[in-house]
């Protein structure tokens, strides 16, 4: 789930900052393939935070190269 975005991320995007932070990424999944994303994935998993470059798509479908950071927040659950 995609929290916030940041006012480049929409100028470059075409989605608005309500409809990105309601939807999830729609990567341009077939540029990638398993291998990276099971790295992204143990990146996450191990540090909570990833950092690379990774093919996306624009609200118009077009598609392009993106520098991305994502950064894992984790809700604890409260010890009653």
């Amino acid at each position: 789930m995609i929290i916030d975005v940041n006012p480049a991320f929409t100028e470059i995007t075409g989605y608005s900052r309500a409809e990105r932070s309601q939807e999830p990424a729609h990567p341009a999944l077939d540029r990638q393939d398993r291998a990276f994303y099971a790295a992204l994935w143990q990146s996450l998993n191990a540090t909570g935070r990833w950092q690379g470059e990774i093919w996306n798509r624009r609200k118009s479908g077009e598609i392009y190269p993106e520098w991305l950071t994502i950064n894992a927040i984790r809700d604890e659950m409260p010890s009653w």
